[in-house]
């Protein structure tokens, strides 16, 4: 649901910049730059919005919205629209505003649409270093805690004792042996 939300305020933001830039300048008719701007949302919000934003960052994702406008809003535009006009000066101010209402829009793409996991996993992608640990920490109550402990230390005292038995045993056979090589 908050992707359909999130396609529906970027469509409305390029369509008024688009008829803002296109249809108060330009002088062109509503239903070019209503499709202009429909072809320019799904494609831009595909590949800047779900594909670059959350892997390289909102700088990245700006820049390609404004390469990606700038080319739909001329090759549409070449198609479709029947007006006389300097079509690339129209795509290049048209994909430079779209640019200044994509930074904005990516934040709220960041606090609304995308969600903590997958900034972790973006960031971990970025930074590799932060990449190598996914494991879950165990919970270990006080109880289970105090128990362990307490049957780790009777483990550790009896091979102490074990230990001291054994060292007794040796010295006894090297005490044997002295005794041996003293009477030869």
């Amino acid at each position: 649901m908050e992707h359909v939300k999130a396609l529906i305020i970027k469509f409305v933001m390029v369509l008024a910049i688009l008829a803002f830039v296109l249809g108060l300048f330009y002088r062109v008719d509503f239903g070019e730059y209503f499709t202009i701007s429909l072809i320019v949302t799904v494609v831009a919000y595909m590949l800047g919005d779900l594909f670059i934003l959350p892997r390289f960052g909102n700088t990245a994702a700006t820049i390609s919205d404004f390469v990606l406008a700038y080319i739909l809003i001329w090759a549409v535009g070449s198609g479709i629209i029947n007006e006389n006009i300097s079509l690339g000066w129209a795509s290049f101010w048209s994909a430079w505003i779209i640019a200044i209402g994509e930074m904005f829009f990516h934040r709220y793409m960041n606090k609304s649409v995308f969600n903590d996991e997958k900034d972790l996993r973006a960031e971990a992608r970025r930074n590799p270093a932060y990449g190598s640990e996914f494991g879950e920490e165990d919970v270990v109550s006080a109880k289970d805690f105090r128990s362990q402990n307490n049957h780790d230390y009777h483990d550790i005292s009896s091979n102490v004792n074990y230990n001291n038995e054994t060292n007794n045993d040796m010295n006894k056979n090297t005490n044997i042996h002295d005794n041996n090589y003293n009477d030869q």
